[in-house]
């Protein structure tokens, strides 16, 4: 069976993103960071599981 890997961005401040990621063996392999020119969007980051995309704006 081939092996795929995969790259989740699991934000931190949701501790059940983090947990299921870790439940399912995932490490950190890299950071990025948020950054926003006015203020920061209102989003449900409680039920944010993960970023589709890091190319946002």
């Amino acid at each position: 069976m081939m092996k795929s890997q995969v790259y989740l961005d699991v934000p931190e401040c949701n501790p059940q993103a983090v947990a299921l990621a870790e439940s399912l063996g995932m490490s950190v392999v890299f950071e990025t960071a948020r950054m926003y020119t006015k203020e920061a969007p209102k989003l449900p980051l409680e039920r944010t599981f993960g970023v589709a995309s890091f190319e946002i704006g």
